[in-house]
């Protein structure tokens, strides 16, 4: 469980029934706080994808528009935004999170409020995913490139079987080749 879902949904699955989001938000926080604790203590962890800041760098220098859609509460936003500076790429319009009214992935809701915040059809875009919820969100909201990035062996076997453009260990693989 995770991987896409909304803290609500996972809390709903765990407890074994239906929670509101009202319900789900404490179990939610203290779950999210424990892991930004977690990655501040795991410093050989806490970073982005190998090749991620060069790939997003290079789409910006080119004037691609582009969006995060996450199932990520607007804390761990923050959290990000500050340790990563995520605004230099992804205004905080740009940034799709579950703010309790999207349900999770594999529904195609966050993808549809992202395009719809980019102002741009969905047969003009492409998603980059790592999970294969995600995938299969993308693809649901009429996404017709997705590029799967896999950083273990169990990731990679979870997106491998997926109708996807290009599967790929890290964003190092990836150029504005993608794009075509």
């Amino acid at each position: 469980m995770g991987n896409g879902r909304n803290n609500r949904e996972i809390f709903s699955y765990v407890l074994g029934r239906e929670l509101s989001e009202e319900e789900s938000r404490p179990y939610g926080e203290r779950k999210e706080a424990l892991y930004r604790e977690l990655l501040m203590a795991t410093p050989e962890a806490f970073r982005l994808a190998p090749g991620a800041e060069e790939f997003l760098d290079l789409l910006a220098s080119k004037g691609i528009s582009m969006a995060i859609a996450t199932a990520a509460p607007l804390s761990n936003i923050r959290f990000y935004q500050e340790h990563f500076g995520l605004d230099r790429w992804f205004p905080e319009s740009r940034i799709v999170y579950s703010d309790g009214t999207i349900p999770g992935k594999p529904d195609p809701a966050i993808f549809n409020r992202a395009l719809e915040r980019l102002g741009l059809p969905a047969s003009s875009c492409l998603v980059v995913e790592d999970s294969a919820l995600g995938v299969q969100a993308a693809r649901a909201a009429g996404i017709p490139r997705v590029i799967g990035v896999h950083a273990d062996e169990a990731t990679r076997a979870s997106l491998e079987p997926l109708n996807m453009d290009r599967l790929v260990p890290d964003y190092r693989y990836l150029d504005l080749s993608v794009l075509d």
